[in-house]
This record gives structure tokens, sequence and C-alpha cells, in this order.
């Protein structure tokens, strides 16, 4: 043992196998003849790795870098160490005091309050048209509308996340529903939950993932492909039309959401104009985006009293404490049922989920913004509740004792039942009873058996159905359980042509049926049963 450990050090030791260096074989005048040049150049560039951090660094994505972690790791240092003011240039200028609402109150605000309603607004509503615009309607359409007004929203204030135009959200969120925790999943769980988070915008994707996210990109390059995908939809004409239009004017939105809009609001209530830029868009915009970054990690890492109600073959989930979650990932917390059902308007169908967006949706389909909604057949969604039920109780069964199949077992006759039965009770006190023609080794439960040992003993060798169906105690299921860990062998009986050879088999085959006594109809009495 001591000598196979050596050599195995020993070869742990021994330094690795040199590489072929064909450079110098390439600069050979005799071998250039036969090559071409181009090819030559391209051997000898394969031929030089880059250390490992030039590489990381050519891994990295600049522009999702500085959206995505740069700005929101800045804008968090500047909360922290240097908060701008919110108060306006003039403090104590005050709007004109409206009308009283009673005799003795006027209602009256400051500029700073204002701008503070605004920073409020502004975040609700770019929030609303992120996840309910980019994400319900654009990319899973959930709903439809033929509200422009509305699509302008979604497409503007969306755009002002900083997370790509539509058509690039929904190219890689497509991606993550089609191929989740594949190398194709641009958010692959199977690297981490920083990767989940951040990862995947400080870096490129592995090769398979970003050829298959551009892919996905070429196969709606034009105006008749562009809903890829999807349906037929009422409302595909407008959903086209601000899909390539705001994909095309993707930079010159976010520069209006981020910078001109913070600066015209700075003009007209006089506030400071960093202070504007900072509140109405850099903050925002990453606040907003880490709470879909964190909706999506906690969909798949979050393990704590979560649970997998549709489907486990991938790694979503439904967020334990999901009333808590809700409020910082605007109710993206059920992922499991959004993966297993993801043309849903609604994040569960359970009534006590708290789900923002469900509601905010179905406002807006009462008051006839939303022209339909798209919801999941109940039969449908019970039906997948069901079946995973199912696949939990199979991988439940599969850790418990169930004993040796009865088509596993060695078959005997009754004879040899008999003289084995006898034979190892004399050699070795070894209990072996029959029970509907199955042989059962009892002898651990001798001495606990509640009805005494005796009651056994007695049935060694012999056939205790009769006594163990309610000729002396009609037994429990939770002692057939018991007993089935204990079986070892078939008995064959010839008598009624149940068991016993086939006219067709050898010797040595048999059909293997159970004699079980169905005595269901037939009452027994005894005086010691309970």
């Amino acid at each position: 043992m001591d000598s196979e450990r050596n050599d195995i050090e020993t070869l742990r030791e021994a330094p690795a196998i040199p590489s072929f260096d064909y450079t110098g074989f390439l600069d050979d005048p005799e071998i250039k003849k036969f090559l071409d040049p181009a090819h030559v150049n391209k051997l000898k560039n394969s031929a030089k790795h880059d250390p490992y951090f030039i590489h990381l660094f050519k891994k990295i994505n600049p522009s999702k870098a500085i959206l995505n972690i740069v700005i929101p790791l800045y804008c968090l240092f500047i909360l922290i160490f240097n908060k701008p003011p919110i108060s306006t240039a003039s403090n104590t200028d005050q709007i004109q005091p409206a009308k009283p609402l009673t005799a003795n109150f006027y209602l009256q605000y400051t500029k700073s309050d204002i701008f503070l309603g605004v920073i409020v607004i502004n975040y609700l509503l770019t929030l609303f048209a992120f996840f309910v615009g980019y994400h319900k309607y654009f990319t899973h359409h959930t709903f439809q509308t033929d509200s422009k007004a509305l699509q302008l929203i979604f497409a503007i204030f969306g755009a002002s996340v900083g997370v790509g135009s539509i058509w690039e959200f929904s190219s890689q969120h497509l991606l993550h529903h089609f191929h989740t925790d594949n190398e194709k999943d641009p958010f692959n769980a199977k690297h981490g939950w920083l990767f989940h988070m951040w990862g995947h915008n400080l870096f490129y994707g592995n090769k398979k993932a970003e050829n298959a996210y551009f892919q996905m990109m070429k196969s709606s390059n034009d105006k008749r492909n562009l809903v890829f995908l999807h349906k037929k939809r009422k409302d595909q004409g407008n959903f086209n039309e601000f899909m390539i239009w705001q994909h095309r004017n993707y930079s010159y939105i976010v520069l209006l959401m981020i910078f001109v809009l913070p600066m015209i609001v700075s003009r007209l209530l006089h506030v400071n104009m960093w202070s504007c830029i900072f509140y109405l868009g850099l903050c925002k915009m990453s606040i907003i985006q880490q709470q879909w970054f964190l909706g999506e990690t906690l969909g798949h890492h979050w393990k704590v009293n979560s649970c997998q109600s549709y489907d486990d073959s991938n790694s979503s989930m439904n967020c334990g404490f999901q009333w808590f979650w809700a409020f910082f990932t605007f109710g993206e917390t059920q992922h499991n049922f959004h993966h297993e059902f993801p043309g849903d308007y609604r994040n569960s169908n359970k009534w006590y989920v708290l789900d923002f967006q469900k509601w905010i949706i179905y406002v807006l389909y009462q008051i006839g913004l939303v022209t339909r909604l798209h919801t999941t057949n109940s039969k449908q969604i019970r039906q997948a509740e069901i079946q995973q039920e199912q696949r939990n109780l199979d991988k439940l069964r599969k850790t418990l004792m169930w004993g040796v199949p009865i088509e596993k077992l060695p078959i005997i006759t009754a004879q040899q039942f008999s003289a084995m039965a006898e034979q190892e009770y004399k050699v070795r006190k070894r209990a072996l009873v029959c029970v509907e023609g199955i042989v059962h080794d009892v002898t651990p439960w001798v001495k606990d058996h509640p009805g005494g040992p005796s009651l056994i003993e007695m049935a060694i060798g012999k056939d205790a159905s009769d006594a163990f169906n309610g000729g002396v105690y009609l037994h429990s299921k939770a002692a057939r359980n018991l007993m089935a860990n204990m079986r070892i062998a078939v008995v064959v009986s010839n008598k009624d042509g149940v068991w016993g050879k086939s006219s067709q088999d050898d010797n040595d085959q048999y059909r293997l049926r159970l004699e079980r006594n169905r005595r269901r109809n037939k009452t027994y009495y005894a005086a010691g049963a309970a």
C-alpha cells in the first residue's frame, strides 16, 4: 500500500511532457517553399499564449461593465460619502399656495418637495416600464395593448435602466429561458451566484452563449422576423415598430433620460444640476438594475425555504420569504412558476403571493389600456404541480427500504421451504415463515413481536397467511412494509396451477406469480384477536 502511494506521489512530482515547439520548424527555408505564408503566420500566432491577466482583461465587456457595475458602485460610494443635496438653490422659495382645502388649511409645497416627488415618480415609472414593459410585454408578451402612449413609456423609460435595447434584452432573456443552466445560458447558474448577479455583465459569455445570442439577434434582423419565436398578435404592427425604433435610437434615448431630462428638471425647479443627474439618472438606473439582477439571482440561488412546485429540471425556484423579497424585486419572487409558464402575466396563481406587476397590469386592463391578458389554465397549473409532487415522492421512495422486489427473489418448492425452515431453526435459530407465498426471515422480529415470540415459533416452516390476515390478528400496512424487508424467497405451488412449471419451459424456468389470499369478505374469529 505504501509503495503504491509512493509511486503516485512520484508521478505527481514528475515534470509534465514538454510541448513541441514547431515555430522553428516553420522557419526552415526548405519547408517554407511548400507552405502558404499567411498560414505560417497564423500558426506562429496561435502558438503564442497571452498571460492570464491579459486573457482575462480581453474578456471584459466594457459597455456593460461601465453601465452595470462601475456606475452602480460609483453611485453607492457617492451615497455613502458625499450624497448630493435634494434641496433647491433657494429652499425658502415656495410655490404659491393652492386653493384652501378648508377654511384654515392651505396646501403649500416647496420646490424641494416637488423635486423629491419627481424623483419618486421617475423611479416608479421606470420600474414599471422595465419590469412590466421590457420583461412582461416585449419579451414574453403576456398581455396586449393598442395604446402607443403606453408602448412609448415602456420603450423610453425602460431604456433608461441601461441593460440594452428591447431587442437585445429580449434576445438574451429568451436564451436564458430556452437554455436554462446549460452552456448557452448567458446567466448560467452553475457558475455561481456572483456570476449570475454581476459576472455576466463584467465578462463576455463563453463562445456557445455568445454564438447563440448573435444567432438570436440575427434571426430577428428584419421587420418580418423581429417578433421572433412569438405568436401572431393583434398589436404586432406597433410592437415591431417600437422595437425597431427603440433599438436604432437606444443610445440617444439613454442620453436623453440620464442627462438631458434631469438638466431640464434642474432648470425648471432651480435644483442643483448634479443632484438632478445623480438622482433622476444615474442613481435610479443603478437601483433598478440591481433590483432586476437580485430577482434573477434569488430565483436560482436562494434556497432558504424555497421550493420547486412546478418543475425541478432546472435551478429556478419560488423564493422563500417572498413577502420580504417582493419589495426589493418588484414581485419577481416566483421564478419556478415563471419558467414553467412564461406566457402568464402573473408571477403566481396563488392569491397570497405579493405580486405588484400582476395588479398593475390588471388595473390597466380594467381601464382599457390593456386589451388582452394571457393566463395559464388552472388545470394545467395543477397538472404540473401533481407531476412535480409525484417526482418528489419518487425521490423520497428511493431513500426508503422496500425490500427485494418479488420478481428478483429465488423460487423454491413447498417441500424445499419446509425442509430449509426446519434445518435453519435447528442449526442457526433462524425463523422462516411463509405468508402469502413469500418466505420471510423474521428472526430479528421474534423477540419484539407484539403477540409474543410463541406465535412466530409455532408458524416456523408453515403457511401463516390465514393467521396474518385476521385468523389471529389483521395486520396493518405498516406490518406489511416491515415484512417486505424480510422476504427472501417465493414458494411455488402446483396444486392450483397458479404457480408451477410452464408446459413450454425447462425445469429451471418458472412463471413468477404471487399467491395472495384476498379474503376481504371473510370474517375471522379468534379468542386472542385484538
